[in-house]
């Protein structure tokens, strides 16, 4: 028999279990959004991410429940919603993050493989974003020694990136970490500090044959920015004041829209610019060494003047490369390491967190 010392102590862990199945921090996986429908990539990437998500012990939402409550509140835009739209998905499923992606690349061939994936965490009552990654998958090109071998099979190709692209998910903020809060600024006059305790992307203008190239860059951007400490503007808010400003003029004028993002959403810097060259995964396919070149310039939101501005150009094979070895052969590759060195060289004051 039981002794009320024991019973009492079985009622307490039930209800420290039932508390703990109450925290639990639901998540409703939104399907990958895929611009340039890339086949079955889409059907692909969705099983996978799922898969991957299971596997790091995460409380998901079932498909068919996401897939019924965006029918009834007629969200399409799975990449970018809104603030409203994250928070009237996770009312109605009781979530507490909204998880959201984008297939920017899916070319899987028996010369060539680019797969490029972008996933972003948002906590859904502050419409705040808590994590974000973006990956590629690659190999072949180039007849070369030691280069990457191809994935013809696209399921494992789904298989591996969303692996990567989820291994480093998580819905806490990091503690003790270095955050931005001001930019050297060399263009203003007197050259002086301006604060950045926010900054909002816009997608690159693209002069490039890839389509989607200019909101692929940004999602790069979001993902090595976030990175390097700076506090970045949830993407589908800041396209949510482009469109209430009915300006989705990629990298072109953005004072009217600098104005209305430092107003709506406490914005001090905007980041956008131009894609000038950015050889694509076709090309690559037949062996040509990949080339980007970017016209990157930051904006005060408040002031409306420009703080830095930078011309960016990476071949991929910059250095010298003995029997074709260290070439980038893919374009994303390439383009995810310039990205990587411009924000590094940032010039920022960044101030530790200790909560």
């Amino acid at each position: 028999m039981f002794s009320v010392m024991s019973v009492g102590r079985i009622l307490i862990l039930c209800a420290a279990f039932a508390a703990q199945a109450h925290c639990a921090e639901r998540i409703a996986l939104l399907p990958f959004a895929d611009p340039e429908a890339h086949g079955d990539a889409k059907a692909l990437i969705n099983v996978s991410a799922r898969a991957a998500l299971f596997r790091r012990k995460l409380d998901l939402i079932p498909e068919d429940s996401v897939a019924q409550v965006l029918r009834e509140l007629r969200i399409r835009n799975t990449a970018t919603p809104s603030s409203d739209e994250i928070r009237a998905v996770a009312d109605s499923l009781g979530a507490e993050f909204v998880l959201v992606g984008t297939i920017h690349q899916f070319n899987v061939n028996e010369t060539f493989t680019e797969a490029t994936i972008s996933a972003r965490l948002i906590h859904a009552a502050e419409a705040r974003m808590v994590w974000s990654n973006w990956v590629a998958v690659t190999g072949g090109g180039e007849t070369a020694l030691f280069s990457k071998p191809v994935i013809e099979n696209p399921k494992r190709v789904a298989r591996a990136i969303a692996r990567k692209l989820f291994a480093t998910i998580r819905t806490t903020e990091r503690l003790n970490a270095a955050q931005v809060t001001a930019i050297y600024s060399k263009l203003s006059a007197p050259q002086n500090l301006v604060a950045c305790s926010k900054i909002a992307i816009i997608p690159l203008f693209s002069e490039s044959p890839e389509s989607q190239s200019g909101q692929m860059i940004a999602d790069l951007l979001v993902t090595e920015l976030s990175r390097k400490g700076f506090n970045v503007a949830e993407p589908g808010s800041v396209r949510n004041v482009m469109l209430a400003c009915d300006d989705l003029r990629h990298g072109q004028s953005v004072d009217p829209v600098s104005k209305a993002l430092a107003d709506s959403l406490g914005v001090d810097v905007v980041l956008t610019g131009t894609i000038s060259s950015l050889t694509d995964s076709r090309s690559a396919i037949l062996g040509t060494i990949p080339e980007v070149g970017l016209e990157m310039r930051m904006i005060d939101a408040n002031a409306g003047t420009l703080i830095w501005a930078r011309n960016l150009e990476r071949h991929g094979a910059q250095q010298f490369a003995p029997f074709m070895t260290g070439i980038t052969h893919s374009p994303a590759k390439l383009t995810q390491k310039l990205i990587r060195d411009m924000v590094d060289d940032l010039p920022t004051v960044r101030k530790r967190t200790t909560s």
